[in-house]
């Protein structure tokens, strides 16, 4: 049953609209055309969450962010065009919604159309020229959002870019010894799990304990009840630097007892993503005097049979820098900048599951962080070890190859070629060893 306008007037009434967006003529999307520039996104970098008539003040769309493209300092706009008019661009403003999908920022804009068709997708302009425009869920080049009677909305729907049923989850233990514990980083759209040993306040006869939570600065205070056990909660993306905790005993007598600190609160910081992260680089070679270097990652690199067997060094590269923590001798750096690598091999017919592993803090390059990764490690072709999938011929008929893609992340800051893309690699070895001819099933 389609909702009427009246419903959504209703239903998005409370929206505050952006009041300084500035409206320009902007060339049509050209996704699917050479040389435009344009491309149709379908990684979820970029969506129309919903979109919907606001009374007397047109039309509002809630457009989502990744927090790896908005880290990168892209900013999501509207283009839209009336029936027979030209195309028009709207720049999106963030909005302070606490209510956006775990791993995205929010944005809004408003557009001066009531109750009249017209067309509609949500785009970023790319750092380098060129826009990258929400395919996905409409997944054609061409296809854009069309609003129309009788309710001229677009709905949401939440099982399109969900948030990451992998996402992080840090656990802060406050233990019967009146210790406290944190395991994993609390990270921006992450999860945070809050275990308290109840034994910590008994001053109250059978009370009911309640966890004060707090994101800073700015956040809503959250009242959780923890007597029953542990509680989950979702890390907001709205900017928030520290999280705030303190405990409280009640019962039906009057009583009211506090875990606070003696009043200081408990007080864990969010693991921000650095201020910058790059300087990914492949090095593949003999020579050991020095552990990183060689060429940039967005070039790729080629693991042969030469490198297998005489490389000493086949280290991924990069550097990250955080002011107050990269800068300055710190021996709880690891923890602070929580450095990962998401990989999957790839053949021309499969892929494997992506694979999340740590990456080693190698030490300090100047004022960053400097991190080293082997491939030799996951290498599909390594003595005693058969390959994940079956691999391909090279060209030349005379060696196998399988592809590796990756993206690199620090605190949830991602290293891309760009965004939705993945930087990549090949394999390459002889199509058969004695080992694997007798260890390794068919393929």
């Amino acid at each position: 049953m389609l909702r009427t306008a009246f419903a959504a007037i209703a239903l998005a009434s409370c929206a505050v609209p952006p009041t300084d967006s500035t409206t320009t003529e902007a060339p049509g999307p050209l996704t699917g055309l050479d040389g435009t520039g344009d491309a149709a996104d379908r990684a979820c970098n970029v969506i129309l969450r919903e979109g919907l008539p606001i009374e007397a003040n047109g039309w509002q769309a809630t457009i989502e962010v990744s927090a790896a493209a908005a880290t990168s300092g892209l900013v999501p706009a509207l283009l839209w065009q009336r029936p027979g008019q030209p195309w028009q661009s709207t720049p999106a403003i963030a909005t302070d919604d606490d209510s956006a999908t775990p791993g995205y920022v929010r944005y809004a804009v408003t557009i001066d159309v009531l109750d009249q068709p017209f067309a509609a997708i949500p785009y970023l302009p790319l750092a380098g020229g060129g826009r990258l425009f929400d395919h996905n869920r409409n997944h054609g080049d061409t296809d854009n959002y069309v609003i129309a009677a009788p309710d001229y909305s677009i709905w949401m729907a939440p099982a399109t870019c969900a948030a990451p049923s992998a996402a992080t989850t840090a656990t802060l233990t406050f233990a019967a010894d009146y210790t406290q514990a944190q395991s994993g980083p609390i990270v921006a759209g992450g999860q945070l799990q809050i275990d308290y040993a109840t034994s910590r306040l008994q001053t109250c006869a059978t009370p009911q304990i309640t966890a004060h939570v707090r994101f800073d600065p700015d956040g809503e205070e959250l009242d959780l009840p923890v007597a029953a056990g542990p509680v989950t909660v979702t890390v907001p993306t709205d900017g928030a630097h520290q999280v705030t905790i303190w405990f409280e005993a009640t019962n039906a007598a009057g009583c009211d007892a506090f875990d606070s600190a003696y009043g200081a609160n408990y007080v864990f910081p969010l693991a921000l993503p650095p201020r910058w992260l790059g300087l990914a680089q492949n090095l593949l070679t003999r020579d050991d005097s020095a552990a990183c270097g060689g060429a940039d990652a967005a070039t790729g690199f080629t693991f042969d049979t030469l490198t297998r067997q005489q490389a000493v060094v086949t280290n991924l590269c990069f550097q990250a820098y955080q002011p107050g923590e990269t800068d300055v001798p710190d021996p709880d750096l690891a923890e602070q900048l929580d450095a990962s690598i998401s990989w999957r091999l790839t053949s021309n017919t499969a892929t494997t599951v992506w694979t999340v592993s740590p990456v080693d803090l190698a030490g300090r390059a100047g004022n960053n962080a400097l991190y080293t990764w082997s491939w030799r490690d996951v290498d599909p072709f390594r003595d005693f070890h058969c390959p994940e999938l079956p691999p391909n011929p090279t060209t030349d008929g005379q060696y196998v190859q399988l592809g590796i893609e990756y993206v690199v992340s620090v605190n949830g800051s991602e290293i891309r070629p760009e965004p939705g893309a993945a930087l990549g690699g090949t394999f390459i070895d002889y199509p058969t060893t004695p080992w694997r001819t007798a260890n390794c099933p068919p393929r």
